[in-house]
C-alpha cells in the first residue's frame, strides 16, 4: 500500500494529542468532554427523544359496571 500524506499526518497529530494526555484514554475523553462544554459550536445529541404517547379518550355509551355485568351474565350488549 502507498504512502498517504494525509493519513500520515492524522497518525502524527492523533499520536502528539494521545501523549499529551499520557495515552490515558481517560483523560482523553475527559479533555474532549471539557473542550466541548467551553465550545461555541453546536453540537448534536444523538440519544434518542422519548415523546409521551397521546391515547385518544373515548366517550363510552355503556358504563363500566353494565359491560362487567354482561360479562358475568355471558351475554352481548
Amino acid at each position: 500500500m502507498k504512502d498517504d500524506p494525509i493519513v500520515e499526518e492524522i497518525c502524527r497529530v492523533r499520536s502528539a494529542h494521545a501523549a499529551r494526555y499520557g495515552n490515558d484514554l481517560d483523560r482523553i475523553f475527559a479533555a474532549i468532554k471539557e473542550s466541548e462544554k467551553k465550545s461555541t459550536a453546536k453540537l448534536v445529541n444523538r440519544e434518542p427523544i422519548l415523546q409521551p404517547l397521546s391515547v385518544p379518550t373515548i366517550k363510552a355509551q355503556i358504563s363500566t359496571n353494565e359491560i362487567v355485568d354482561c360479562i358475568r351474565e355471558g351475554r352481548d350488549r
